[in-house]
């Protein structure tokens, strides 16, 4: 037998499959029956299991041959699980080694939409949403010859290699379980995942898309890059000199860095403050045009007033330069005067000037047709004053100069000796 011949006798059996069910007729439209389109069904055939989360759900009632050369397996599902949804999806798996199958189903989310009927057929899910294993056959019978015939013999040899240490076959296939077992977990995620992949694929294709019809830009880009790398190339030892110098160079910039970050931190209020101040500053900025139409015929009049002020100045300017040198000179002056004020202030001698002229303006301010009188005023008990205008009271006197208590009269005795 060749390469070949397992393939075509799938071929063959499927076709007879299609022939027994009533030569490509529809199949069963009980409401528990669900149809999947696959590119290959070989292995498949009507009893098998259909299985979901590996638990046995329904089986395999029919498989025939579409017109394009599909292969559109009819299953028979247990109702509860039923309606399958929009997403649903199966896929053909290896039952044992000996090339028994069941087909493997996901009957989609329960966000999406139940899958329904076209026509008179069952609900079907379509080829896109489904996939069936490559055969072993069909891998050797692509390579062609003679590779195929090297490729069987090959399997011949390890056949005859394995035949004696089944048990050390054995021991490695219990092994890998752990990692089939990853494997397995990491394709039920990218399961899952599938419709976030299809949208990476179909986002892919559309950057792919934009990326070939910029195929020039990018051209550019690439021929600019090449001429970089050129200049880059011939200057390499100055680069390398400007790496090695790169760490000092930071580490010298390090406490710039700092003061700069303090800067910020420290013009952070001040930019907070203009920016609350901004809708002042937007409104004056409005205000200037018109203020400056309403400012226009002032500054006209000033222009005016400095045309004709200018020859005024110009015959100031002579006593000007006297008055600057006047003030140069009273410079030392000036000095002195800025010591003397504070110890007048400290004496008070402006305020005792001030009761002076005060005083005095009172004294002279009475005056008659002979002239200024100064008042007086005389102070003593009205007892003593008629006794002391005679002198007979001692302690009494009419003298301004008397301490009312008669001392000035006998200090005056004693120094006439009287």
């Amino acid at each position: 037998m060749t390469a070949r011949a397992p393939w075509r006798l799938a071929t063959v059996s499927l076709i007879s499959a299609a022939l027994l069910s009533g030569c490509g007729g529809s199949s069963s439209t009980s409401d528990d029956t669900v149809d999947a389109l696959f590119p290959n069904a070989s292995g498949v055939g009507k009893g098998q299991d259909v299985r979901i989360a590996g638990a046995p759900v329904g089986s395999v009632t029919e498989v025939r041959l579409t017109d394009d050369r599909r292969a559109r397996v009819s299953m028979r599902i247990d109702p509860q699980f039923l309606p399958f949804r929009g997403d649903a999806g199966c896929v053909i798996e290896p039952q044992s080694l000996i090339g028994e199958k069941f087909v493997n189903c996901d009957p989609g989310t329960a966000s999406a939409r139940p899958l329904v009927s076209r026509g008179s057929g069952a609900p079907t899910i379509p080829i896109a949403q489904n996939t069936s294993p490559v055969e072993l056959d069909q891998v050797i019978a692509m390579l062609g010859m003679p590779t195929n015939v090297r490729f069987q013999l090959l399997l011949n040899q390890f056949g005859a290699g394995f035949t004696t240490r089944g048990e050390d076959l054995s021991t490695a296939i219990r092994r890998a379980v752990p990692t089939l077992q990853y494997a397995r977990d990491t394709t039920q995620i990218l399961g899952r995942d599938r419709d976030q992949l299809r949208r990476l694929i179909s986002a892919t294709d559309q950057v792919v898309g934009a990326l070939a019809d910029s195929r020039r830009a990018l051209g550019s880009t690439f021929e600019n890059s090449a001429r970089t790398l050129a200049v880059t190339t011939r200057y390499r030892v100055q680069l390398d000199r400007a790496i090695r110098e790169l760490p000092p160079t930071l580490s010298a910039l390090r406490p710039v860095l700092g003061s700069l970050q303090q800067l910020t931190a420290d013009g952070t209020p001040t930019l907070a403050a203009i920016r609350r101040s901004t809708p002042a500053v937007r409104q004056l900025a409005g205000d200037l045009p018109r203020l400056s139409r309403a400012a226009r015929p002032t500054l006209s009049r000033v222009a005016d007033a400095s045309a004709a002020g200018t020859p005024v100045f110009r015959r100031l300017l002579p006593q000007l330069r006297l008055l600057e040198q006047d003030t140069t000179s009273l410079a030392p002056s000036i000095d002195l005067a800025g010591q003397l004020t504070p110890s007048l202030r400290s004496n008070a001698v402006p305020e005792s000037l001030l009761k002076f002229f005060y005083n005095g303006s009172l004294a002279i301010s009475r005056y008659n047709s002979k002239g200024h009188i100064v008042g007086a005023n005389i102070i003593a008990p009205l007892s003593c004053f008629p006794l002391a205008l005679a002198g007979t009271q001692p302690g009494c006197s009419a003298r301004f100069a008397d301490d009312a208590n008669g001392q000035t009269e006998a200090r005056e005795r004693r120094g006439t000796g009287r």
